[in-house]
């Protein structure tokens, strides 16, 4: 799998290795490439090509994580969760469950009719999906960062196809031994990791490093 930037002629191969960092030292370039990555991994227009066999949608099989104190419950999430509880219900038998529910749910509705004296109507079956929306599932946040990232990687990469995981300002989050923690986790799902950041702040040998400097020279 490549990456490729077509306004410096930049190819990052994940072939040659699983897990590459970009250095751009250049503070504008260091802009427009994470803001392209960050455009493009929301389905909008951008300057780099994934490449696998074909031509990937980024917005499909990339994970970009640079907001590391936002909810980690995005729509990735949600909808992985709801599909997997709604599976779950599918495949077993909730019949007893629901028919009880959904008595309790028409006695309450005809009270509030009743109540208001207003002819109304209302949904009278409350289904799997009804189900899933209402319990609106989430993931639990852990106080620990890595373990937060861990998990919605793995959730991504089974569930989403996920090839790419992109980090954006890793170097100022993690120390030497959560970086190595996270790397050696991801190498475990078989999923291709980029790093990019303005500096390289740890020598660690499994990663491959490629540096934009300040003249925009590759090296």
């Amino acid at each position: 799998m490549k990456l490729t930037y077509s306004s410096l002629n930049l190819i990052i191969d994940f072939d040659n290795n699983f897990c590459q960092s970009l250095i751009v030292e250049n503070a504008h370039e260091f802009f427009n490439i994470t803001n392209s990555l960050y455009q493009q991994t929301k389905g909008e227009n951008g300057k780099f090509v994934l490449y696998d066999k074909e031509i990937l949608d980024m917005s499909k099989h990339c994970l970009l994580f640079f907001d590391y104190y936002d909810d980690i419950n995005t729509k990735k999430i949600s909808s992985i969760l709801n599909t997997l509880a709604i599976q779950y219900l599918k495949e077993n038998d909730f019949l007893e469950e629901f028919s009880q529910l959904n008595k309790i749910m028409l006695l309450l509705n005809q009270k509030i009719e009743d109540n208001l004296n207003i002819p109304i109507g209302y949904n009278d079956t409350f289904s799997f999906n009804d189900f899933v929306k209402f319990s609106n599932y989430k993931l639990i946040k852990n106080e620990n960062i890595l373990d937060n990232i861990i998990k919605i990687t793995e959730l991504n990469a089974e569930y989403n196809n996920t090839k790419l995981v992109i980090f954006f300002g890793a170097f100022s989050i993690f120390d030497e031994k959560d970086f190595c923690d996270l790397i050696k986790q991801l190498h475990y799902m078989d999923i291709n990791v980029l790093f990019v950041d303005s500096y390289k702040k740890y020598n660690i040998s499994n990663i491959s490093t490629t540096i934009i400097d300040n003249d925009l020279c590759i090296i």
